[in-house]
C-alpha cells in the first residue's frame, strides 16, 4: 500500500484539494500565529521550541481549559510538503499510542490547509538539557530513566512500530507525585513494520547523526533492534558526558557510527564507580552488528535491572 494511500485510510485527512494546499503551504508564514485562535478551539500564546522539521507553540485549549503543545510543519533545508509528510507519519504512529513515558497524543486537524497536531504540554528539562547544565547523570539516575524509556519502547514496539529517533534531545523528565517521570516524544521518523505505510523514503537523511544505527545508514530490512541501539546510544551520552560516536560534522559522525570502536564507557571520569554489568549492558546495546544486540528492548531492560 501507498504510503499517501495509508495516510487517507487511516484517517488524516483527505487529499483532494493538493494543488490549493501545497500553494498555502509555500505561502503560510510560521512566524505569525502566536495571538491566534486556531478553530475557535486552540489559542497559541507563546513559543516553545523547533525540530529539525516542525515547530512548536504553547496553546491553551478552550474546551478542556488546559494547556496544550501544537505542532505545524515548518521548512528546514527541505520542502514543506515533506515535511508535512512527516508530520502526518507522526500523527497516525501517536494515535495508536497510549503510556505513561509516552507524550499524549491530543488531537489533530487542518487550519488554511495545513495540518496541525495537538499533544499534552510536557512541563520539564530534556534529558539533553540536563547533560548540558549537569555534564552528565549519576548511573543509578540515568539507569532509572532508560529503564522507562524501555517501557516506552515496548509499547512502541507492541504496536508494530519502532521510534527511529531515540536521543537525549527526545526525552523530557518531568516531576508527577513527587517522582521523577520520562516521556518519549516525537514520532516523526517513526517507521511502520506491519506493512500499513512505507518507510521513510530511502535517500533522505532522516534521524540525528551518532544516534541512528548503521542499517539504517546501509539502508538494510529493520527491527526495533535500531530502537536498542538508539537508547544505547543515548545512556552512554547520559552516563558520561560524551557521544561514543562523534566527527567534526554529520558525515564524520555517520562513518564513526559505522567504522570505529566506542571507548569503554568506565574509561571516562564521570564513569568509574559505575557497575561493570552496567557497562557492560550499554555496550552490548551498541554492537555495529544487530545480532550481537540485545533481541529486544526487554532483553535490555532486563539487564539493566541487574546490574
Amino acid at each position: 500500500m501507498g504510503f499517501w494511500k495509508s495516510l487517507v485510510l487511516n484517517g488524516v485527512q483527505d487529499r483532494r484539494g493538493m494543488k490549493d494546499r501545497a500553494e498555502a503551504i509555500r505561502a503560510d508564514p510560521l512566524d505569525d500565529r502566536i495571538g491566534k485562535t486556531i478553530d475557535d478551539r486552540y489559542e497559541i500564546r507563546g513559543f516553545i521550541g523547533d525540530g529539525g522539521l516542525s515547530r512548536v507553540y504553547l496553546a491553551h485549549d478552550r474546551q478542556n481549559n488546559e494547556r496544550a503543545a501544537m505542532k505545524f510543519a515548518r521548512e528546514n533545508g527541505i520542502s514543506l510538503e515533506l515535511s508535512e509528510l512527516f508530520l502526518e507519519k507522526e500523527i497516525v504512529a501517536m494515535r495508536r499510542l497510549s503510556h505513561p513515558n509516552i507524550v499524549d497524543f491530543k488531537g489533530s486537524g487542518t487550519h488554511d490547509l495545513r495540518i496541525y497536531l495537538i499533544m499534552e504540554y510536557v512541563e520539564g528539562k530534556s534529558l539533553s538539557d540536563i547533560i548540558e547544565r549537569d555534564g552528565h547523570v549519576t548511573w543509578k539516575r540515568a539507569r532509572e530513566t532508560t529503564l522507562q524509556i524501555c517501557d516506552a519502547l515496548s509499547e512502541i514496539h507492541s504496536k508494530g512500530m519502532i521510534h527511529g529517533d531515540v536521543k537525549p534531545g527526545n526525552v523530557v523528565l518531568v516531576r508527577r507525585g513527587g517522582k521523577p517521570i520520562a516521556k518519549l516524544f516525537d514520532f516523526g521518523f517513526s517507521r511502520f513494520l506491519d506493512g500499513t505505510m512505507d518507510p521513510t523514503p530511502k535517500g533522505f537523511a532522516s534521524c540525528t547523526a551518532g544516534y541512528v544505527a548503521p542499517e539504517i545508514l546501509y539502508e538494510d530490512p529493520l527491527d526495533q533492534r535500531v530502537d536498542v541501539f538508539s537508547l544505547g546510544v543515548t545512556i552512554y551520552r547520559t552516563l558520561s558526558g560524551k557521544p561514543p560516536f562523534d566527527g567534526k560534522d554529520r558525515l564524520q559522525t555517520a562513518r564513526a557510527v559505522l567504522r570505529d570502536q566506542p571507548p569503554p564507557l568506565r574509561g571516562h571520569d564521570a564513569c568509574r564507580d559505575m557497575p561493570v554489568r552496567l557497562e557492560r549492558a550499554v555496550m552490548r546495546a551498541i554492537e555495529k552488528e544487530p545480532d550481537k544486540r540485545f533481541a529486544d528492548i526487554s532483553e535490555f531492560k532486563a539487564e539493566l535491572e541487574k546490574a
